[in-house]
C-alpha cells in the first residue's frame, strides 16, 4: 500500500477535523495556529475554504537524538568503596 500525501496546516480558529481524515472513529478539535499534518487533499480543501494556512514542519527541540550520559552506579559517601569494590 502506497504512503499518502501529506501537508502541513495551521488552523484559524479551533476547529473540529473528523476523525475519518486520521483514520480514527472520534473527531480531534485543532488548536489555532498550532501545525497538523493532514491528508493533502484535506489540507487543500481546509486552506482554499479559508479555516487554516500552510504551515511548515515543526522543528524538533534541540535535544532530541541526544544519548543521556549513565550515571554511576557506585553510591557516595560510606557505602561507596563497598558498591565500587562490588562492580569491579
Amino acid at each position: 500500500m502506497a504512503k499518502q500525501k501529506t501537508a502541513w496546516v495551521a488552523f484559524k480558529a479551533a476547529n473540529l477535523v473528523p476523525g475519518a481524515v486520521f483514520g480514527e472513529t472520534k473527531d480531534r478539535r485543532m488548536q489555532p495556529g498550532e501545525p497538523v499534518e493532514l491528508p493533502a487533499t484535506y489540507a487543500a480543501h481546509v486552506v482554499s475554504e479559508g479555516f487554516a494556512v500552510p504551515a511548515e514542519k515543526p522543528q524538533a527541540p534541540s535535544g532530541a537524538g541526544k544519548k543521556r550520559r549513565r550515571r554511576s552506579r557506585c553510591r557516595t559517601g560510606a557505602g561507596r568503596r563497598a558498591a565500587c569494590a562490588r562492580r569491579a
